[in-house]
């Protein structure tokens, strides 16, 4: 299946389509690495507006006002949450992460974040920031990467989101005006989804 990757404009008129993967899911993870107030806004109406009866998770950050959520959205903090080693799935690598178990018990999961610098891929950044412990951005990635269906950054005054983490963060690439983030393009080689 082709990733679908979108680009939009950071306005208070930006519409946010969630991925076709959390139609119909009871419960989907929301995971806030570093997001604007009125995009984090408009991703949480796009939930509402195309999936109602789903219930979001979202991760606990500053940037999140109790008036953005509606009865089925909450805040949750991971670090409450009990956690589990996560193998790698990518074959002749041996590793894992050690995550919360909830990453595994939601119907799928999303990263929100910002692009800051040409060295970090911002989506890969926002799920190797769950690992309890340090890691490597492959690791993460083959570990709990599939976990998530999507991913949205912002790019200066532009948005970035779709259905493929490294699809997002290559277009993230594309728009600041660099080259292909090296650790997206190393995940690219070796899965072949990606190439």
């Amino acid at each position: 299946m082709l990733a679908t990757i979108s680009t939009g404009k950071a306005s208070p008129h930006f519409a946010y389509t969630p991925p076709q993967t959390v139609y119909g899911a009871v419960r989907v993870l929301v995971v806030i690495a570093d997001i604007r107030p009125e995009t984090l806004a408009a991703v949480l109406r796009g939930f509402w507006r195309f999936t109602p009866q789903t219930r979001l998770l979202i991760t606990e950050h500053p940037t999140l006002a109790p008036t953005m959520m509606n009865g089925n959205m909450r805040p949750v903090d991971l670090g409450e949450l009990p956690l589990r080693p996560y193998e790698s799935r990518l074959p002749d690598q041996k590793g894992k992460v050690i995550a919360s178990t909830l990453l595994a018990e939601v119907g799928a999961c999303i990263t929100l974040n910002r692009y800051h610098d040409p060295a970090i891929a911002p989506s890969l950044a926002a799920i190797q920031a769950l690992s309890n412990g340090a890691t490597d951005p492959i690791t993460s990635y083959f570990s709990i990467g599939h976990l998530f269906v999507g991913g949205l950054v912002e790019v200066g005054d532009q948005i970035v989101w779709g259905d493929d983490l490294i699809g997002v963060d290559q277009r993230v690439a594309q728009l600041a005006g660099h080259a292909p983030f090296e650790v997206a393009s190393q995940i690219q080689a070796l899965n072949p989804l990606h190439s």
